[in-house]
């Protein structure tokens, strides 16, 4: 092979003298190699170390790998053999029997670590046949003299050979799939198989007349590929690290939202039963006082009739009071209203509605109007009851808020893609103080009617709630001279 290849003996040569008349430059190859035997050490049980913090399987096989190298560096023949000058005793056969156990345990560990750092399953076949012959070889080795096993060195430098194109194959998977650190760890594997290769080929004769007098191989490509080892693993934990922020700032602005949330539902209890135990439970107490009193036979007829009136009145608030509280306390809860949108006659609708509160404007001597410029339908998309809730709500307001003898009209605008309901009135209208937060559930929204009608100041932010959900919007603005004007939007049908 040698006399075939003078162009590869010839450049391997230059490199080996460059690489040694540097070193010898700076130190002596002993002094080389117990830097390079150091930082195996070094790096081999940082590697260790952090699979007992991390606890990832990949890390002790690298960490057992280096391990590896380490031991047969102190036994190679073309290093200083250190371990026989710490032991001089050492039995030379015993030396290279653990020399060749710490080399062949290599081609089990190179594939255990690659195959686990970046698990692809279709490759778990080879990595376990790999296993195999590994430790095959290393029982073969263990119970076989020097001058039997020392011929299984070319099937294990084949056998290497073949560890190294699974762990390109492996690596070049896992950089299409764009794994943080893939790149830089197929780097190291390139330059150390470069460094493994050029060992194995003089170790089996195929190249051998140049000084291979120098850094150890092997230790120097080992060195490399932990070398770009820590780079992925600082990309890796830089990524980790990015990850980690951003959970954290996920985690706070749940809790800060799950705060809020909390927070609010506590609101709505304490409005909940502040509301039934005081605003619900006035108007009941009346109610069976009047039932007592129309019961007792020392009123007249005209007396009765009149107290009949008020009995339904107060029913029908209270009534509408707790459709309200029903309706807000689901609206803002966190399971929301299930909003169905459907194809809606809104006309119909708002005829029903006036319908609805046709006797209690009857009672305050108000005019109801609807007013469209054509019967003919018109088509809208929304959530048939939450367009039934809100202009429930908006014409009983209406209602309430306006004098005897007063006028509420009801009607609609197309606007584009939508339609504009509106609900208006000539009653005493909106204060300044209360307008900015009229659809919020504040106290100070909470007013008594015109015919002294009790308020929860739930209506309104029940409309707000619904309409948001249902993808529309609301607002209220003052009419000339009096009165106010309720408007909210609905997506138009086609």
């Amino acid at each position: 092979m040698s006399d075939r290849n003078p162009l590869l003996v010839f450049c391997l040569t230059k490199i080996l003298q460059i690489d040694r008349k540097y070193f010898g430059k700076l130190m002596s190859e002993e002094h080389i190699e117990m830097i390079q035997l150091g930082s195996l050490l070094f790096l081999s049980a940082y590697h260790v170390i952090l699979f007992f913090q991390i606890k990832r399987n990949y890390y002790v096989y690298l960490g057992l790998l280096g391990i590896m190298i380490f031991i047969r560096a102190l036994l190679v023949d073309d290093g200083s053999r250190l371990l026989y000058s710490m032991f001089p005793a050492m039995d030379q056969l015993l030396g290279r029997k653990i020399e060749y156990l710490a080399a062949y345990s290599t081609l089990a560990l190179a594939p255990m670590f690659i195959g686990d750092l970046f698990k692809f399953p279709k490759f778990n076949k080879y990595v376990r046949i790999l296993k195999f012959e590994g430790t095959l070889l290393l029982i073969f080795v263990a119970i076989t003299p020097y001058s039997i096993y020392s011929y299984t060195l070319d099937v294990y430098h084949i056998s290497m050979i073949g560890a190294f194109v699974l762990m390109f194959t492996i690596l070049y998977c896992a950089i299409r799939k764009k794994r943080t650190g893939a790149r830089y760890i197929l780097y190291g594997a390139i330059i150390c198989f470069a460094f493994v290769l050029v060992e194995m080929l003089m170790n089996s004769r195929v190249i051998s007349n140049f000084d291979v007098r120098g850094p150890n191989l092997v230790n120097t490509g080992v060195l490399v590929y932990f070398f770009f080892q820590s780079i992925a693993l600082s990309a890796i934990f830089a990524k980790s690290f990015r990850e980690n922020e951003q959970l954290n700032k996920e985690l706070e602005e749940r809790v800060s939202t799950r705060t809020e949330q909390l927070s609010k539902s506590n609101l709505i209890k304490e409005r909940f039963i502040k509301i039934v135990s005081h605003d619900l439970r006035a108007p009941l107490g009346s109610l069976k006082s009047m039932l007592a009193l129309l019961g007792a036979k020392s009123i007249n007829e005209e007396q009765s009739q009149k107290l009949r009136e008020k009995i339904g009145i107060s029913l029908t608030g209270s009534i509408n009071m707790l459709d309200d509280l029903l309706e807000w306390t689901q609206a803002t809860s966190e399971s929301k209203v299930q909003v169905r949108k459907e194809r809606v006659n809104i006309i119909e609708l708002m005829q029903s509605t006036l319908a609805l509160f046709g006797e209690i404007a009857f009672r305050k001597n108000i005019e109801l109007t609807l007013n469209t410029k054509k019967s003919s339908p018109v088509f809208v998309v929304s959530d048939v009851n939450i367009a039934k809730v809100i202009l429930r709500n908006l014409v009983n307001n209406a209602i309430k808020f306006t004098e005897k003898n007063g006028h509420v009209e009801v009607g609609l605008r197309r606007k584009g893609k939508s339609v504009e309901v509106y609900i208006l009135d000539d009653g005493i209208g909106v204060p300044d103080e209360i307008k900015k937060s009229i659809f919020d559930m504040e106290s100070k929204n909470k007013r008594a009617g015109t015919y002294n009608e009790k308020s929860t100041g739930v209506g309104l932010a029940l409309c707000k709630d619904l309409i948001l959900q249902n993808g529309g919007k609301i607002w209220v603005e003052d009419n000339v001279p009096k009165g106010t004007t309720f408007k909210f939007t609905l997506e138009l049908s086609h």
